[in-house]
């Protein structure tokens, strides 16, 4: 096991002003976030969509920060309670005229937008700090990769990691995104070594080492 700087977000609400220096960002053309509803048990889904949208069903704030500023939760500080229990639905849509060809860069340009609509709708600020932390490292097995690259057309469902309790499935998926959502379950980072570089669909299923999934 590594030790690492790694970087560790501080987050507030700012409830009575708007984030400045908003109007100069990526935004999405359109955007609906809604409570999701009470006593949900489809699990949870953050997805970013062809065309550089976003969709989201039964994520809670935290979980929205996590994906904007591609930082796991256990980096995260700070806030209300209620940020990381109350559960909200976005659909936001972006206008094709995105000048981000490759999918990585479109990728990066909708956590910007995902950033413009937290300080927007919830008046999200966030701040950097550094701290020392564990890494753990995703690499190869003795017999190589068994994983089987995904069609090149794009899935209707988007694509990405859904996670769910004690399983994660990927549509069209990297080892960068694997690598982003293991350390939701490790609860430390991960730094993807496999060296593979293409995309997957797969299914990862296993026990929780913090026992029985929350309900």
């Amino acid at each position: 096991m590594n030790m690492a700087g790694a970087a560790l977000l501080s987050a507030s609400l700012l409830c009575n002003a708007a984030a400045s220096g908003q109007q100069n960002l990526p935004q999405f053309e359109a955007a609906s976030v809604k409570p999701s509803a009470p006593g949900d048990m489809r699990g949870t889904t953050y997805g970013f969509t062809a065309g550089g949208g976003c969709r989201v069903r039964n994520g809670t704030l935290k979980g929205m920060i996590e994906s904007a500023c591609d930082v796991r939760d256990f980096r995260i500080s700070g806030g209300a309670g209620w940020m990381d229990s109350e559960g909200y639905d976005v659909d936001a849509v972006t206008p094709p005229r995105s000048s981000c060809a490759i999918p990585e860069d479109r990728a990066k340009e909708t956590r910007v937008r995902v950033q413009t609509l937290l300080a927007e709708r919830f008046q999200l600020a966030v701040r950097k700090e550094t701290k020392e932390l564990p890494v753990c490292l995703l690499t190869l097995g003795k017999g190589g990769s068994k994983l089987v690259e995904a069609p090149a057309e794009p899935s209707a469902q988007g694509m990405g990691i859904r996670s769910e309790c004690s399983r994660m499935t990927g549509t069209r998926a990297t080892m960068a995104n694997l690598a982003f959502g293991l350390p939701r379950q490790l609860r430390r980072p991960v730094q993807d070594q496999t060296g593979l570089d293409g995309r997957y669909d797969f299914t990862l299923e296993f026990a929780p080492d913090t026992g029985p999934c929350a309900m």
